[in-house]
């Protein structure tokens, strides 16, 4: 599964991440395409607040789906947490963008801008997933330098599936988070969110 990042002007960085009282995490839904195989690593891409980029942990979950109308909610979100972890990225890479805004959907506005992209990749073992089902990928980031901000980065190629979805002040995971629609700043165009999820090369041994 792969929702390339917004390299553009279009692009927007959505906040998400543990921010002292305020705990902030963003999500997006996918097809499980994989049949049986596990998901072998994450791809996130992001950005930082004003290019500050600092190291961070991350708390990462894939969750059920809970389709429009469960519990009388118009919009699709994430049910139970299947998986979850809290890890460092093995990998990143930064590459420049246009200037794209940052954006906290909690108080609708827009903490500043951002000109470099950075490509996480988290190694990751997720089983069990049921070819043809929907699921969620949730994303939560704690920077280890207060003052920085790790904001998700939106997709650039169109909608895939329903609109990501953000939550405040709840875990990862949790089955009382609120969750509510993104859109993006100034308009009521519902978001989807910039990640990958790869399964093991033919051939290679599951471990």
């Amino acid at each position: 599964w792969n929702q390339a990042p917004d390299v553009t002007a279009n692009g927007v960085d959505v906040l998400a991440q543990y921010l002292g009282a305020t705990k902030v995490f963003v999500g997006d839904d996918f097809l499980w395409q994989g049949g049986t195989d596990p998901i072998k690593k994450i791809t996130i891409y992001g950005s930082g607040l004003n290019d500050l980029i600092v190291p961070a942990t991350f708390t990462l979950s894939i969750n059920a789906d809970n389709p429009v109308g469960t519990g009388g909610v118009s919009w699709s979100r994430p049910g139970a947490a299947i998986w979850s972890a809290t890890l460092a990225p093995s990998a990143y890479a930064i590459t420049p963008t246009a200037a794209q805004t940052f954006w906290d959907p909690v108080t609708k506005t827009a903490l500043g801008t951002d000109r470099q992209q950075i490509k996480l990749d988290f190694n990751v073992n997720v089983a069990g997933l049921v070819q043809g089902k929907t699921y969620w990928l949730l994303a939560q980031a704690t920077p280890l330098e207060p003052a920085a901000m790790f904001g998700w980065t939106s997709r650039g190629d169109g909608q895939a599936k329903d609109a990501a979805v953000y939550a405040v002040n709840a875990t990862v995971g949790s089955p009382r988070a609120v969750f509510k629609v993104l859109e993006y700043p100034g308009r009521s165009s519902p978001m989807d969110l910039a990640f990958s999820l790869e399964v093991p090369e033919p051939g290679t041994a599951l471990l």
